[in-house]
């Protein structure tokens, strides 16, 4: 949280169902001082229900019915953790994680939907349950493509007559079936839905039965009463009395259940396994949690659906926004009925309310206004009282002062002259270099930027490794770390958490390469920053210089670039959380094993590539040993979105400043203008090493292998001016 405002109560969010979203766009309007919210969840685009149907039908694109965390959060400056939970110490008031340390809080609400009871059919692993929503649409588009390379009938199985398994059906009937036209196969679809109630949609009047019934005829489907399954199999399933089908997809729609997790949590729980809450989405048994969605459970049962939800969320929304001033708790007050919009499919839909139904092309064209009325308010969310200027201003390596200045005032500060300084302000590299015997040398380097991500744990994780990288550059080995911190404002046990979360990454980090942890420096202050001093060692003949540079050596780059520019777009809400999440992972990994590549391969010369971006750094290389590069630029990786960002007008705060320092180094400037990326400031990125030309393509072998999948050729050290770099496409 940005301000001078203390930090003194921590809401956390489980889940990002419908009412959770609305709390998130609340808080990014209503901005509570000293709440600070965090919200963990499985899935960071979370899919709106209501529009699940016109997905499936092929209506809407996936970003047109998700909702990306990622923006809301930064709107609403929320921390967002990727993570599965896996439990509560409500003693401690913590939330259990599978991958990260424990998350405190003093108020929790939970809102993580349902998933269809699987427990009485054998081999539902071979099944496709429609919830969780974003796994079944990440194993659906396996399925759907292994459909259409089929050379067969197709047969699908629906296990469920409620709304759900009809609509499914429905939707999955004309998305095969407009599939299998536009191929021009003739084969047959044939869709079953199977239940063991006596009618189909129980919960829904006679009118909205019969028209839905009527649907399902007339496209075929066909409907199985009175049957239950008990036993899947790759190729069919089973029931009772001989029953069998032949299927090649079965969909699960059948009765929620909630995670198992919850039953050891001490939360008062209904006989299924939900939370039981009051009219006031507050648990009966502990009064610092909240739940809402399909999660919570009432004392006047309600069916589970979206719409319920949505209407829970400003509810909740006003009572979270309020702390810690709330004094009474706000009431949900649910309909007696409640309209359903039922998808038939083919852009036509019917609307069912009590006993009334109606139907045609304009109940869907309604349903459709309505849905994209309801998720636009949280995919435009806006940017409440933050200014262009403070949108812009980048955290991590993108924090750097420009090289131009660095240069200027250090040029004053180079006459350090004493023989056992091998490498320090009078020829700079990575890091400082120091004789210490005969044979060993000292390896000194510090690394310190503002919080870039609102996760401690991931921002020390990160952060460590960027620091540890100017190590591996030179060829050396890191020994000893010294953190140095500094934790926003907050109450004592607040600063604590910041403190646990952000050393836990770090820790996490340092385990990984062998280096321990043994002091640092701690302050507070107004953002969250964090950095490292990494001592090392190495020997004198196989020490990593940028001045190493030869004739003839290929120059291998071992990560994408684009960290820099989807940092600055995450800020202003502009990068989805798919683009984001491959920068965090390209961040998150180390350098280590790459830097042992290039050492045992006999590398030339060596740095990483990082605030100064690919030019400034593979500048300071080709200074150093005053020989020519050229450079192409169509062999550069870019991460995905980072390209779009530019065109979009979009630049880290640092990009200018590279820019007029690349101009010492490139011959043709008009180059440079088509080449933002190779000036785009890089967090924890990867190496850039001189190699023998013969060796390289055994070296790039052994980088895909141990993971760096887009290490590539990016130039060649050619005849031309010294110090200088040609820009190229090929």
């Amino acid at each position: 949280m940005k301000g001078a405002v203390p930090i003194d109560k921590d809401v956390v969010l489980i889940g990002g169902g419908h009412a959770h979203v609305e709390v998130i766009r609340q808080f990014a309007m209503l901005r509570p001082q000293g709440t600070r919210l965090t919200v963990i969840s499985r899935e960071i685009e979370t899919p709106y229900s209501g529009m699940l149907p016109g997905y499936l039908a092929g209506h809407y694109a996936f970003d047109e019915c998700h909702i990306d965390l990622a923006q809301l959060a930064v709107a609403a400056e929320a921390r967002l953790h990727k993570s599965q939970v896996t439990g509560l110490n409500l003693p401690e008031r913590s939330v259990i994680c599978v991958d990260r340390p424990a998350i405190r809080f003093d108020y929790l609400s939970i809102d993580i939907g349902s998933t269809p009871s699987l427990g009485s059919i054998e081999g539902h692993e071979y099944a496709l349950p429609l919830k969780p929503v974003p796994e079944f649409i990440k194993r659906w588009i396996a399925i759907e493509a292994r459909l259409m390379d089929g050379n067969q009938d197709i047969h699908v199985v629906v296990i469920g007559g409620g709304a759900g398994g009809v609509e499914v059906s429905l939707c999955l009937h004309h998305r095969i079936a407009s599939d299998l036209q536009k191929t021009g196969r003739k084969h047959q679809l044939v869709v079953h839905v199977v239940t063991d109630e006596e009618i189909l949609l129980t919960g829904h009047g006679p009118a909205v039965r019969h028209r839905l019934g009527a649907a399902m005829v007339r496209n075929g489907i066909r409907v199985h009463l009175r049957q239950k399954v008990n036993r899947v199999t790759e190729t069919a399933v089973y029931g009772p009395d001989n029953f069998v089908l032949p299927c090649d997809v079965v969909v699960i729609t059948t009765h929620a259940s909630a995670p198992d997790w919850l039953d050891d949590t001490g939360l008062a729980l209904d006989e299924k396994g939900f939370i039981s809450v009051s009219n006031s989405l507050q648990s009966i048994s502990h009064p610092f949690v909240f739940a809402a969605g399909d999660i919570a459970s009432f004392k006047r049962p309600l069916v589970k659906n979206g719409v319920h939800a949505v209407r829970q969320g400003p509810v909740l929304a006003r009572t979270l926004t309020q702390i810690p001033k709330l004094r009474k708790l706000h009431v949900f007050i649910p309909q007696k009925l409640t309209l359903a919009l039922i998808s038939t499919g083919n852009r036509s839909a019917i609307a069912s309310y009590g006993r009334l139904a109606v139907e045609g092309s304009w109940v869907w064209k309604i349903k459709n206004w309505i849905d994209r009325c309801w998720i636009n308010k949280y995919c435009q969310p806006q940017m409440h009282n933050m200014t262009p200027q403070e949108l812009m201003r980048c955290g991590g390596c993108g924090a750097k002062v420009p090289a131009e200045i660095l240069q200027e005032v250090l040029s004053n500060f180079s006459e350090n002259s004493d023989e056992d300084i091998l490498i320090g302000l009078k020829n700079p590299d990575d890091a400082a270099v120091m004789r210490t015997s005969d044979k060993s040398l000292t390896v000194q380097t510090v690394d310190h930027f503002r919080s870039f991500i609102d996760d401690p744990y991931l921002f020390g994780l990160i952060a460590s490794n960027h620091a540890l990288s100017d190590i591996y550059a030179m060829g050396a080995t890191p020994d000893t770390a010294l953190a140095i911190v500094t934790l926003p404002f907050a109450r004592q046990d607040k600063m604590a958490d910041d403190l646990r979360l952000v050393l836990a990454g770090a820790r996490k980090a340092l385990r990984d390469a062998e280096v321990r942890l043994v002091g640092g420096h701690t302050g507070e202050g107004v953002e969250f920053s964090f950095g490292l001093s990494v001592t090392g060692h190495a020997e004198e003949d196989r020490i990593l210089r940028k001045s190493g540079l030869r004739h003839g050596d290929m120059l291998i780059l071992t990560k994408p670039l684009g960290t820099g520019v989807l940092l600055a777009g995450w800020m202003q809400g502009r990068v989805k959380h798919r683009f984001l999440g491959e920068a965090l992972a390209t961040m998150s990994m180390s350098n280590r094993n790459a830097a042992s590549v290039f050492v045992e391969n006999s590398a030339h010369a060596c740095t990483d590539v990082t605030g100064f971006g690919l030019i400034g750094h593979l500048g300071e290389m080709v200074k150093a040993s005053q020989v020519h590069v050229k450079l192409n630029i169509s062999s550069v990786p870019a991460l995905p979105g980072a390209l779009e960002l530019f065109d979009a007008g979009v630049e880290s705060t640092l990009q200018s400043g590279n820019r007029s320092a690349a101009y010492q180094y490139i011959n043709d400037l008009d180059a440079l203008q088509d080449a933002k990326i190779l000036m785009d400031p890089q967090t924890s990125g990867g190496l850039i090493a001189a190699v023998r030309s013969e060796f390289a393509p055994q070296i790039l072998r052994r980088l895909k292998n141990i993971g760096n999948s887009q290490a590539c050729i990016v130039g060649v050290v050619t005849d031309g001016a010294p110090g200088r770099i040609s820009i190229h496409r090929e």
